[in-house]
């Protein structure tokens, strides 16, 4: 008869209870977490313009009630005939007012609606936001930006950028002749369009 030491009792019940928790169950396994990539393809419209178009990518995973406000008056042909009303030189391009003195405008819901800030910057040319009063006043009216303008930052919802083809564009009505800060010669939207709505 085998006779078995405490020792040796102890070290064989820890190398069962070793070999036991060395191999995760199937409960564990399906148990545990997963990451799924999730892919966002962002809305792509266009604004033709007197001067060439101007396709913008919009930011609606960042900026969803500026994207729909702005999506929703494209399909309404809210923009179409618009005229940019104010431009800067090095600055900025502002359109989206029906009036075109630069207080008129209203959001689809037809009241202002809030801002939103999220992890997006006025580091370069080409950034589509939302023109203001103030905090959370905003409407219809919108800017592009000609230059990096940081100390917009935290003050103007930021929910697109013009694609690289439209550039050129960007660059004629920066360039065009104003009076103060309104163009001597006309330059309007002439059509908005949905080129496609993301995902």
């Amino acid at each position: 008869m085998l006779k078995f030491t405490p020792l040796f009792l102890t070290l064989l019940l820890s190398l069962s209870i070793i070999s036991c928790s060395s191999e995760p169950t199937q409960a564990n396994k399906s148990a545990a977490p997963t990451t799924k990539q999730v892919n966002i393809v962002h809305p792509i419209v266009v604004l033709n313009t007197s001067e060439g178009d101007l396709e913008i990518e919009l930011f609606s995973d960042v900026a969803p009630l500026a994207v729909e406000n702005f999506m929703t008056h494209i399909k309404d042909g809210y923009y179409d005939g618009i005229a940019f009303h104010r431009i800067i030189k090095d600055f900025m391009i502002q359109g989206g007012d029906p009036t075109e003195s630069g207080a008129g405008g209203e959001s689809i819901w037809h009241k202002d609606f809030k801002d939103e800030y999220l992890n997006k910057t006025f580091d370069k040319a080409g950034i589509l936001a939302m023109a203001n009063r103030g905090p959370s006043t905003n409407g219809s009216q919108f800017f592009i930006t000609t230059a990096a303008t940081p100390w917009l930052n935290g003050h103007h919802t930021i929910f697109g950028e013009i694609t690289a083809d439209s550039f050129e564009t960007l660059l004629k009505l920066n360039n065009l002749s104003v009076n103060g800060s309104k163009p001597i010669k006309r330059v309007q939207i002439n059509k908005a369009s949905i080129k496609s709505e993301g995902k």
